[in-house]
């Protein structure tokens, strides 16, 4: 159902849609009120029947209503509008941290410490109102171009205040990197989270989180009975204080870990020699990485070349060739060493694209897209789905949409 164009509850115009998860769609939107710009996240219609999601929907729009903090994405609104539920956020410009990291690598540690004390203090009003995020990781975390670090997604947030709907064993994000040993089994508190930032600081000072594997299995054991590998022996900027830090953070007890968010800020600020970055820095950063990613675009997307038999076109003209029989599309992972010959990264901030999401085949003298299996976020030709695995005849002109990202075929 196409909803560009439509406008919720007589107040949010939908300009464009700006992703697409397993659950909901985002849709950038103005407010007919107040003129500002917002995003509305909208629940999937094929599954409002299901109960379970429905109530998940709706206690996010509740959850975040309550919680007032420059350090966590404000709700406008929420509710349901002939039957699209639906909720109101402020609408971000920025990168994710995961995207930083991609146009960064790993950070100094000043900027890194600047980052994750953000962080806590978001986690330290969750905790006031006894919520736990259980989905700490850089891909939640947003910086704006000003260096505020904000805490996104609270779809699968736990309430003390409300009844639980995740059954143990729930693995959130489909990736364990960041998951406690305890929320493995399903009993979290707000030293979960702490766990899961101490993971993201990390992976900010490492470049990989600290326990990686072939599979969710392998990393999860890891996880539960593996120490993380020593900070100070990978780079010779870490004092023995900041390594005690991130251990404690990543303690398999609870108990062993910092208690609270405001325990792991003043143990950041008694850390000999270092000064957490402020907003301007982080800022700077930011700027820094759009510049970076400016810069590897002409290699990333570069110009057609004689042996192009074809591209995907964005809307701004960025090209991506298409050389060769076939050609694999998706969003390179690091950690997991999938390379796909189109990487659409620098198109896919909010990371709905599969790792490996489609292919492109020459078939005789004609092109066709098949959709890879196991792919959450759907691909379309010309505003129709098309299903995994089977072949659909492409054409010069064709618009193509892989999650969020939308193309044009393009054919010499």
């Amino acid at each position: 159902m196409e909803l560009v164009g439509r406008v919720i509850k007589g107040i949010y115009k939908l300009l464009d849609e700006i992703g697409s998860g397993g659950m909901a769609t985002v849709y950038v939107a103005r407010s007919l009120l107040t003129n500002e710009i917002v995003a509305v996240k909208i629940l999937h219609s094929h599954i409002v029947e299901q109960t379970k999601f429905v109530k998940r929907f709706k206690r996010e729009g509740k959850i975040l209503s309550g919680l007032l903090d420059r350090h966590i994405i404000r709700v406008c609104d929420y509710g349901v509008d002939d039957n699209l539920h639906f909720i109101v956020t402020e609408y971000v410009t920025g990168f994710t941290l995961d995207a930083s990291l991609e146009g960064l690598g790993p950070l100094n540690v000043d900027l890194a410490l600047g980052i994750a004390r953000q962080v806590a203090e978001g986690l330290r009003v969750t905790s006031d109102h006894s919520i736990v995020h259980r989905d700490i990781r850089p891909g939640n975390l947003m910086i704006t171009r000003d260096g505020v670090v904000k805490i996104a997604d609270f779809g699968i947030a736990k309430s003390l205040g409300l009844p639980r709907i995740t059954e143990p064993g729930f693995l959130p994000g489909g990736t364990p990197f960041y998951i406690s040993p305890e929320q493995l089994k399903g009993d979290v508190d707000i030293r979960s989270d702490i766990y899961s930032l101490g993971v993201t600081l990390y992976e900010m000072l490492i470049g990989q989180p600290p326990f990686i594997g072939e599979n969710a299995v392998e990393v999860a054991l890891k996880i539960e009975k593996v120490p993380p590998p020593s900070l100070s022996k990978q780079r010779n900027d870490i004092s023995p204080e900041l390594e005690a830090l991130v251990h404690s953070c990543l303690a398999k007890q609870p108990q062993d870990r910092f208690q609270t968010p405001q325990e792991f800020i003043e143990a950041i600020d008694k850390i000999p020699g270092i000064t957490a970055a402020e907003e301007t820095t982080i800022a700077k950063a930011v700027a820094q990485m759009a510049d970076s990613m400016a810069c590897r675009e002409p290699t990333l997307l570069p110009a057609t070349a004689p042996s192009e038999g074809a591209a995907l076109v964005t809307s701004s003209g960025q090209r991506f060739p298409i050389r060769g029989a076939v050609v694999r599309i998706g969003r390179k992972d690091r950690h997991r060493g999938i390379y796909p010959d189109i990487d659409l990264r620098p198109l896919d901030s909010r990371r709905q694209v599969s790792r490996l999401h489609a292919q492109i085949r020459r078939k005789g003298e004609r092109w066709v897209v098949l959709e890879e299996n196991g792919v959450l976020n759907g691909t379309w030709v010309n505003n129709r789905r098309i299903r995994a695995g089977v072949e659909v005849p492409i054409k010069h002109g064709d618009r193509l949409r892989l999650a969020g990202v939308r193309l044009i075929f393009e054919e010499r």
